[in-house]
């Protein structure tokens, strides 16, 4: 695969995958059924090269990257779709999640036009306005960072790194028109999968690297402060 190649859009989908071929394609195909604009959206997937299913049905938007590598931390991974992609918006994106809301990425956009440098989410029917799971930012605050997520996480974190900095911005907003659920075990038994099995062993080490690195949230916030 030509990494160096970059389709135009406007909202890219950063998606790592892994063992979840139909709930990542049932994920895809609410993107597009629900999106006013959906050849506006990239999907750059990132799947582990040992995943034993065939995704190759997976090009459901037009716009679409696998990016195949090894297992890493989760987060790396969701930085290398980052680095693939250019659209203006990026969103925290998973393979358990359903748009259900229509016009989705009209809202987001005009939100964005008003709101450069913020983070927005809506409903997840899991954290809700508790914990912005699945948000949307602008590639520039990656860009400005550094990088898009802390590359430290092998589960979860993410998401709280991400509310922490730009709730010390004042820059974050909760839009409860926006309904993207999130179909967690936590929300119902039935989602159980080795997957989320694996980020159950993973999380409470995830814990203490957050509490050790968690001070360089304000070296982001301080990297940001500037640009409104």
């Amino acid at each position: 695969m030509d990494t160096n190649f970059k389709i135009q859009s406007m909202i890219d989908l950063l998606v790592p995958s892994r063992g979840r071929p139909a709930r990542l394609l049932e994920m895809l195909f609410s993107a597009r059924n629900t999106a006013a604009n959906p050849d506006n959206l990239h999907a750059i997937i990132f799947l582990d090269e040992d995943d034993r299913y065939n995704y190759d049905y997976l090009f459901v938007l037009k716009n679409t990257t696998v990016i195949i590598g090894k297992q890493d931390i989760l987060s790396k991974c969701w930085n290398e779709c980052f680095k693939i992609g250019n659209g203006v918006i990026v969103m925290h994106c998973a393979d358990d999640i359903i748009f259900e809301s229509k016009n989705w990425d009209e809202t987001v956009e005009k939100y964005f036009k008003y709101q450069p440098i913020s983070l927005l989410y809506g409903i997840d029917g899991h954290q809700d306005k508790n914990c912005p799971t699945h948000s949307f930012t602008l590639r520039k605050a990656g860009e400005i960072t550094g990088c898009y997520l802390p590359p430290y996480f092998t589960a979860d974190w993410n998401d709280v790194w991400l509310q922490e900095v730009y709730t010390k911005l004042d820059r974050i907003h909760y839009d409860p028109s926006i309904i993207i659920r999130h179909l967690h075990v936590n929300v119902d038994e039935k989602y159980d999968d080795a997957t989320y099995q694996l980020a159950a062993q993973r999380r409470q080490a995830a814990s203490l690297v957050f509490a050790e690195k968690k001070h360089e949230i304000d070296e982001w916030v301080e990297k940001l402060k500037p640009f409104k």
